[in-house]
């Protein structure tokens, strides 16, 4: 499903590198990583593995 967002976009990461990926959603310059992030029951933020 997240492949559907991807595709044919390109950006700069917050320490400047630039990621571009392609019309399939291939990569090509750069590397990123698909974190998940969502705030806990506490309010905290917390990562969640998939």
């Amino acid at each position: 499903m997240l492949l559907k967002y991807i595709k044919d976009m390109e950006f700069t990461t917050h320490d400047g590198s630039k990621i571009e990926l392609d019309k399939s959603g291939d990569i090509k310059s750069g590397y990123y990583d698909i974190l998940n992030w969502q705030m806990d029951d506490d309010g905290e933020i917390a990562f969640v593995k998939g």
